[in-house]
């Protein structure tokens, strides 16, 4: 089986669900509203790339390993990374993943306030481009994890490193 090293941020007691359960799997009754009205378009194009999630949303992953720049670029270092996210590092089977652009889920996202009903249409990543590959697998399984590292809850405010690794 051919496995690809990714890294994940995941909330703490989602990461003690995986630590408990071997496999965590995300559910709509998680997401906020925003999210159960976007994700089924990323759950639909994982589907057509012969990634089938179950009908269970996304775990959201990453390649190369994020910053800790990035953490604070995807949450709110006040409401949510001070009440404590970690970086999981894991290789996942190569079968399980799906690759996507960042910058047009991005470009989708915004869309979709301007214009409820507007559709997505993925793009593979750029080889060329310097930002992060987007990667999304149906589960994460714990004996996949090699390391977990909990992100600093303050100090986003200046006192932290923000380019070092996440």
């Amino acid at each position: 089986m051919t496995v690809r090293r990714l890294w994940t941020f995941q909330r703490l007691p989602r990461i003690a669900r995986l630590r408990r359960t071997g496999v965590l799997r995300t559910t709509w009754d998680e997401l906020n509203d925003d999210e159960r009205d976007r994700y089924p378009a990323m759950v639909a194009a994982m589907l057509a790339g012969g990634v089938d999630t179950g009908g269970h949303p996304p775990i959201w992953a990453w390649s190369p390993r994020p910053t800790l720049l990035d953490a604070c670029a995807l949450f709110d270092p006040e409401h949510e990374l001070s009440k404590g996210i970690a970086t999981v590092e894991f290789d996942a089977p190569v079968s399980s993943t799906y690759d996507s652009c960042y910058g047009s889920w991005n470009d989708h996202l915004a869309d979709r306030f301007d214009d409820p009903d507007a559709r997505w249409t993925p793009t593979p990543p750029s080889p060329s481009s310097h930002e992060p590959v987007q990667v999304c697998l149906p589960l994460l399984r714990a004996e996949w994890v090699r390391a977990v590292r909990e992100l600093p809850r303050s100090g986003w405010d200046g006192t932290i490193r923000l380019e070092e690794p996440a």
